[in-house]
Order: structure tokens, then C-alpha cells, then sequence
């Protein structure tokens, strides 16, 4: 499928020959993402609740799948008007099966109503609107290859025109001020990825409403910038609001939802509030013990704030052993030289310290500043005492 333009004139044909449009749609929709600067757990990839996933939604309702794929190749043809009336004719029967409220027809709801705005822009505002769409797919592939300067450098622009033509309270809006957010907290000014996150967030509740999941996962990137920049009791608040939302769509066994529950153990850990952290770190990791998922990378990441919860209780040994099944978990992952590793090996030396072995606290020490030298020292700052 493919997006060559909301294809509106011939000269704007010949300008862009091709891009998937369902690649643009999952990146303005639910992404799946953990964002910790420190764990580096970040995903640029997108997993939906509406687009990619309609068809599943709609088991035994082929007739409206095809309606929802006539829908998308004709806005990829440029038969916006063409598009605009199949897409509510979608629209009209998710709700009449699925109820008004249900997320997906949200979804593409709000899609519909970007498709309406573009409808009435000239002829050159929307070659505007395709360029900074296409500069969408190539940032978030600058995420992806961990380029988070490059990306913000490509995103920004592209928002600025998004938010140009159509103002931040659309779906692509939202989904690239999430974009520029989780490039920014990987470049680590957390301070400056909130303020993304804030409006990405207001972005999601007038796109889709305050309960819809896609407004959980926006709170969870906010409440997480939160903790990145020490306000812990204010991201407390954001990510209490997100479990909340996904608790009424029985989303309690996701991956994300233990992403949640681990971000609310470091809002406890950052707060003195140890054996609530450890409670939440725990049920965490049980959530993925269910999905047999202890070896993937969010589990890393809760053995490291499992570790950082049992330094808190003085157990350094204990703490050590989480910190190097998450460790070890982090090299296979992703590899021995990723900046990720920075932080897990200061603060295995810090650990080595505490438990009186200053000839390993300096080999592990050593191993960092390595890393560090391999990217921009700026960007990797010295780990301080504790997760954060």
C-alpha cells in the first residue's frame, strides 16, 4: 500500500513516487514504547489498536475489512473525497458493531477527520503535508538507528508543518510530537521531551478522548519524561491515570501495562517508598513470567529496578545479582558496545564498591568509560548513585 501522495496534482506525483501509508498510520497511532534514559528501552516501532489491526477486530466481518482497504488505497490514489465517504462508512459500522466508544472506531475516527482537513487545503499545502509526512517515516528511522539528533532534526520541521496546516489536534500531530518526545529523552534532556509529551498528550485526548488507550500510552510517555527529570510524584499522577485507563480495557496481562507498573516502581523508588516499589516491580515481572517473556528487554529492565529496589534495602548482594542477569539480558539483546550498557555497568562498579571490591568496581568502571568514548560524551552523562 502506498502513500504517493494523498497524491493531489500531478506535479506532487512526480515529486514523491512512494511511501507505505500504513507505516505513517502506525506511527501516529499507540506506540510501543518504553522510554527510561537510563535503561535505553526504547522502541520507535508501533503497535496500533486500530489500523494494522481492524481485520482481526472484525472476525467474520470480511466485507468490512475490503471497506476499510478501499478506504486507504483511495486516499493513497488521491481520490481523497472518494476516501473520506468510504472511511465514515467504516466508521458507521464499527460503531453500529462495536459500540461509539470503542477504540478502534476512535481511531479511525480522528483519521477521518484529518482526511477532511487535508480535503480543504490548496493544492500546495498539501504537497506540504505529503513532504512532512515522508520527513515522519525518515525521522522515526533515525530513532530506530539511534540517531536521536538527526531525528529530531528531521521531526521537528515536519511538526512545525503539521501543526501549521492542521494545528496539534490530529492524529499525525500527535503521533510525531510522541516521535520528537522519545528522541529527545534518548538524547537526555527529559525536561524537553515533556514538554513534547504534554502536548501529545493534549493532542490525544481531543483526537480519540480522555479513556481511549492511545490517551494511556500517552500519559505513560508523560509520567515517564516525569521521572527522567526527578519529578517523581508528578509522574506518579500520570502514570496512575494510565494503568487506570488500561485497567477498564483489560489490558492488565500487556506488556505494556507491566512497562507501567515498573515505570510506578521508580516513581516509588524515587519517592523513598520502597516496599511500594517493590510491589509494583514484582507484579511487573509477573506479568511477564505469563507471557514467558522473561528473556526480552523490558525483563531487563525490570531486574534492574529490582536491583536498584534491593540497594534501597541495603541487600547489595542480592542487588548485584538482578543488576547481572539484567545486564547480561542487555548484551545479548542488543550488544556489548550499545550506550545502553553505560549506565548497567557504573552501576555495577558502584555495587562492587559498596560490597568492598574496588579492583572489579574499576574493571566495571573501566568497561563504561570505553562505551562512553565510542559516542558523544555529552550525550551519555556519568551515572549517578541510583536508577535514574
Amino acid at each position: 500500500m502506498k502513500l504517493s501522495a494523498v497524491l493531489l496534482g500531478s506535479s506532487f506525483r512526480r515529486f514523491v513516487h512512494s511511501v507505505p501509508l500504513l507505516l505513517v498510520l502506525i506511527i501516529c497511532s499507540t506506540p510501543r514504547v518504553s522510554i527510561s534514559a537510563d535503561t535505553q528501552d526504547v522502541t520507535a516501532d508501533a503497535a496500533p489498536h486500530s489500523y494494522h489491526t481492524i481485520a482481526n477486530a472484525s472476525t467474520g466481518k470480511d466485507d468490512l475489512s475490503r471497506q476499510y482497504a478501499k478506504a486507504l488505497a483511495l486516499y493513497d490514489e488521491g481520490h481523497i473525497h472518494e476516501a473520506i465517504t468510504a472511511q465514515a462508512a467504516v466508521v458507521s459500522q464499527l460503531e453500529t458493531l462495536q459500540g461509539q466508544h470503542n477504540p478502534q472506531a476512535a481511531n479511525v475516527r480522528a483519521f477521518l477527520k484529518e482526511m477532511e482537513q487535508v480535503a480543504r487545503l490548496s493544492s500546495e499545502e498539501k504537497q506540504k503535508y505529503q513532504r512532512a509526512r515522508l520527513s515522519l517515516v525518515s525521522g522515526v528511522e533515525q530513532i530506530r538507528l539511534e540517531d536521536y539528533r538527526k531525528a529530531r532534526s528531521i521531526l521537528e520541521p515536519a511538526l512545525e508543518t503539521f501543526a501549521t496546516l492542521l494545528g496539534d489536534d490530529c492524529v499525525t500531530s500527535a503521533g510525531t510530537l510522541e516521535q520528537i518526545g522519545i528522541a529527545t529523552i534518548r538524547d537526555h534532556l527529559p525536561e524537553v521531551a515533556k514538554n513534547y509529551f504534554v502536548r501529545a498528550t493534549a493532542a490525544r485526548r481531543a483526537t480519540v478522548g480522555p479513556n481511549h488507550p492511545d490517551m494511556a500510552n500517552a500519559l505513560y510517555l508523560l509520567g515517564s519524561s516525569c521521572l527522567d527529570a526527578r519529578q517523581y510524584a508528578e509522574g506518579e499522577t500520570y502514570l496512575r491515570e494510565a494503568l487506570s485507563i488500561d485497567r477498564k480495557h483489560c489490558a492488565m496481562g500487556s506488556s505494556r501495562y507491566a512497562a507501567m507498573l515498573e515505570r510506578m516502581a521508580q516513581a516509588m523508588l524515587g519517592q523513598q517508598r520502597t516496599l511500594e516499589a517493590e510491589a509494583f516491580c514484582l507484579q511487573a515481572i509477573s506479568i511477564t513470567e505469563q507471557n514467558n517473556a522473561q528473556k526480552s528487554l523490558p525483563a531487563a529492565g525490570f531486574l534492574s529496578t529490582l536491583a536498584e529496589i534491593h540497594v534501597q534495602y541495603g541487600e547489595f548482594e542480592v542487588a548485584e545479582a538482578h543488576l547481572s542477569q539484567s545486564l547480561q539480558l542487555h548484551e545479548r539483546l542488543l550488544s556489548a558496545r550499545s550506550p545502553q550498557m553505560i549506565n548497567l555497568w557504573e552501576r555495577r562498579a558502584q555495587l562492587a564498591e559498596k560490597l568492598h571490591r574496588p579492583e572489579e568496581a574499576k574493571t566495571f568502571q573501566s568497561r563504561a568509560n570505553e562505551i562512553r568514548k565510542q559516542h558523544d560524551t555529552a550525550q551519555f552523562p556519568t551515572s549517578k548513585s541510583g536508577n535514574y
